[in-house]
């Protein structure tokens, strides 16, 4: 572009061009340049759009594919995870059950001797609160 309006210039210089056509030239010069300049534009815009379609297409097919590979991991998972928690289950049940057992043998077996070995009915919390009282003096 540089080239061509020096070669404008030049030749109204050497009068072989009038003044007026000078600018006539100059005009539609800048003109198919804001013109060209447009078009390139709206290229780089299209092209743009391509690649942002492009770009949204391969996010849908990956996400397609992440989504089917999801879906067979929750598939092939689900049935050990059902297993795993019913073993969870059954051994925390068989768990309780052995240590309600052992309470109920505890209880059983302190029924039947009558009396707590290490409080008796006889005593009160009065009785104990004189040995604290003197371990306070001393």
């Amino acid at each position: 572009m540089r080239e061509e309006r020096m070669l404008i210039l030049r030749l109204l210089q050497e009068n072989k061009i009038t003044a007026e056509e000078a600018e006539k030239l100059l005009t539609a010069l800048n003109q198919g340049n804001v013109d060209e300049k447009d078009k390139s534009s709206k290229n780089r815009t299209k092209e743009m759009e391509n690649k942002l379609k492009d770009l949204g297409d391969t996010l849908e097919d990956w996400s397609k594919d992440f989504s089917k590979k999801l879906d067979n991991i929750v598939k092939e998972v689900e049935p050990k995870l059902k297993k795993v928690t019913k073993i969870v289950v059954d051994k925390t049940t068989s768990a309780f059950d052995e240590i309600s057992k052992e309470f109920k043998k505890e209880d059983h077996c302190c029924s039947n001797n009558g009396s707590d070995d290490d409080f008796d009915d006889d005593d009160s919390y009065e009785d104990y609160s004189a040995y604290d009282s003197n371990d306070q003096q001393e």
